[in-house]
Parts: C-alpha cells; sequence; structure tokens
C-alpha cells in the first residue's frame, strides 16, 4: 500500500521491510520539502525585494471536510489583506484577492466570504478543491503598504 499525496510505502504486519522503500520515500519527501522551501523563500525574497508590501505567514492545519456546512477560515490579526496565498505541501495553491466572492484552486471553483475580522471559503466538490485535505498548509497575507 502507498500514501495518497506521494506514494510512500505503507507496510502490512506481514510484510517484508526492505531499506530501499525507505530510502526511495526519503528521497521523495527530501525533494517535497525543497520545493516547498524554494518556493517560500522565493516569495519571500520577491517580497523583501518590492518593499511595497507587508507579509504575515501562518499556517493552518486541514481536517478532511469540504462543504457549505465545512468552511475553512482564516483569521486576521492585523487588518483585512490585500491578498491571501495558501499552498499545501504538494505544490497546490490558491489565491485569494481582497473582497473576491470566488476563488480557484487549480481544481475547481471556491466560494469565498469575507468577513471583518477573517474569510472563509469552501467547495462544493470536495476538500481538496476547498484547500483543506488532511495536513499543515502554508498561508501567505499580503498587505499593500502603499
Amino acid at each position: 500500500n502507498h500514501t495518497t499525496n506521494y506514494q510512500l510505502n505503507q507496510w502490512e504486519a506481514t510484510d517484508q521491510v526492505l531499506r530501499t522503500d525507505f530510502n526511495e520515500d526519503n528521497v521523495k519527501i527530501d525533494a517535497a520539502l525543497k520545493n516547498l522551501n524554494d518556493r517560500i523563500t522565493a516569495l519571500e525574497q520577491a517580497t523583501i525585494r518590492s518593499g511595497n508590501c507587508k507579509l504575515i505567514m501562518s499556517t493552518y492545519q486541514g481536517n478532511g471536510r469540504y462543504g457549505e456546512s465545512n468552511p475553512t477560515t482564516v483569521v486576521f490579526s492585523n487588518g483585512e489583506p490585500d491578498l491571501i496565498l495558501i499552498m499545501d505541501t504538494r505544490g497546490s495553491s490558491m489565491m485569494i484577492h481582497r473582497g473576491s466572492i470566488s476563488a480557484s484552486s487549480g481544481g475547481g471553483a471556491v466560494f469565498v466570504d469575507w468577513e471583518p475580522d477573517g474569510v472563509s471559503w469552501y467547495s462544493s466538490v470536495n476538500a481538496g478543491d476547498q484547500m483543506n485535505n488532511s495536513g499543515t498548509y502554508q498561508v501567505f497575507l499580503f498587505y499593500s503598504l502603499i
């Protein structure tokens, strides 16, 4: 058996565990972490060079739920940002612009609801489109300084 996202090995109690399986899994994990780190570094450097915005980063834990009755929510502690970028560990991402009522995570339409202290969104299709599969999500809040 293999995991859903990265096809990492999952052994049954009767399976023979092989060192090569661990090595293959470590290569996959290392590549995924490097890719994520490179993307975060590039985003941070672009923000620093531009000098016209403030960036706040945070995370949230996806819970696998989706739909209008199970929205994903990000709370603002520094006012309403101009742009929100959400990324998962597989490289999927979603951008939400201030005031927008919909967004796209690449898989389908996501409905967005803005409140004074946060934003919520949901997909009626699946948790992946909603950026709410089980796992950690990176959240980048961009605030205009101009």
